[in-house]
């Protein structure tokens, strides 16, 4: 996706241009900054300086996300290992209480449904514990999200004619 932004010298050079970018971003993966200034290098140095603040904008929602992420995943933890303590000390308390259960069916099944309720809680409780530590992960992690084919420069090329006066 090409995106030509068009910028004359005393307008309002910066005011929104980043956000028809990442909206652009958010649809597809790649666009194509092309900038009109008059002034090569003003052009150059407004273009690099767009690219700049994209990166910088999008590596903090993006740490940000992971933030939150992190945080959600560690309280959700909290709250499974709580539930899975309590299922693990009703089974407990239940085997105590009900040492030879091998005659009565209801028991086999009640016995049968704790013990299948531990197992749930605990394989959450191991599938968010790998998550939080991915998340962490992912909380530190510094790549550059965006991709720059080339820097901008100013350019020996003129871009549109002057028109004659006739």
């Amino acid at each position: 996706m090409k995106c030509k932004i068009c910028i004359f010298t005393g307008t309002r050079a910066e005011y929104g241009l980043l956000k028809p970018l990442i909206d652009k971003l958010k649809v597809e993966s790649f666009v194509e900054l092309q900038l009109i200034i008059s002034g090569m290098q003003l052009s150059a140095d407004v273009t690099n300086r767009i690219a700049e603040a994209l990166d910088n904008f999008i590596r903090t929602k993006r740490k940000s996300y992971s933030s939150e992420q992190r945080q959600y995943i560690e309280k959700r933890l909290g709250q499974v290992k709580d539930s899975l303590n309590y299922a693990e000390n009703r089974l407990m308390s239940f085997k105590e209480k009900n040492r030879t259960i091998s005659q009565s069916p209801a028991l086999i099944l009640e016995q049968t449904r704790l013990s299948r309720g531990v197992e749930i809680l605990n394989a959450v409780y191991l599938e968010l514990s790998k998550q939080l530590e991915l998340a962490k992960i992912d909380e530190v992690k510094d790549t550059p999200v965006i991709n720059l084919q080339e820097a901008a420069k100013d350019t020996v090329i003129k871009t549109w004619q002057k028109r004659e006066k006739g």
